[in-house]
């Protein structure tokens, strides 16, 4: 994060979010890096950053710590949300101001939409803003809160790019399963469209076809080397 934002503008956001803090062996940014460490890392345990902060410590010549993980656990929930989100959206817009043009779809920024869901603890207040699904049975499940994310391709590119290893690969193959399936969506409902919905293999067929014309015609539009080369001309 260190290495997008200016210094001026993380200590901004951390002044107004959290205002005057004791200078704690977790203060706001060194808890938040480490939060973010641990999300990312396939280990995902408090103690595995814990120890990463001590190590840290150590490299920099300051004193040790404790591996106990309640001071991280209680700096992590002192973390106002209005600070993760302040500092997410200033990352997004400086990542997607900074992105080369040939990152952009004909010079637009295209925007990239993803969901999940995750389940809630089980209270009444839970399960009144966010219900179970209805196929399980009323005190058997958990609530559930459905979550939709929204990125400029841009960003996408640059996340794609600082991936290591099979995330790289799986960054690849989002990004052509995401396009295939918008475009051929796109497609086989203007086939649908054109055939009035009407059942049959045949009507189904032809807005297979469509669809993969559409994807077709999108790859011709994005191909560099066709757009330099331009319509041939004969012999």
């Amino acid at each position: 994060m260190g290495a997008v934002l200016a210094a001026d503008v993380v200590a901004a956001a951390v002044k107004e979010e959290v205002g005057e803090f004791r200078q704690r062996l977790y203060p706001p940014l060194t808890a938040l890096g480490l939060f973010m460490g641990q999300a990312l890392s396939p280990d995902g345990a408090c103690q595995d950053a814990v120890a990463r902060n001590l190590s840290d410590r150590r490299a920099r010549g300051e004193s040790g710590c404790s591996l106990s993980t309640g001071p991280y656990c209680k700096a992590r929930q002192r973390l106002p949300l209005g600070l993760i989100n302040r500092l997410g959206v200033a990352v997004g817009a400086t990542l997607e101001q900074a992105s080369p043009r040939d990152w952009k779809w004909r010079g637009r920024s295209v925007k990239l939409m993803d969901g999940t869901t995750v389940s809630m603890p089980d209270t009444p207040a839970n399960q009144s803003v966010y219900p179970q699904s209805g196929g399980q049975q009323p005190g058997l499940g958990f609530p559930l809160a459905m979550l939709v994310g929204l990125m400029f391709r841009g960003v996408a590119f640059e996340f794609r790019m600082k991936a290591l290893g099979w995330h790289r690969e799986l960054w690849n193959w989002l990004f052509w399963a995401g396009s295939f399936l918008a475009s051929f969506s796109q497609g086989f409902m203007l086939g649908r469209y054109i055939t009035g919905f009407e059942p049959g293999a045949g009507f189904l067929l032809f807005a297979m076809i469509v669809g993969a014309s559409v994807c077709g015609g999108y790859v011709l539009l994005g191909d560099p080397a066709a757009q330099v080369r331009g319509p041939r001309t004969p012999a």
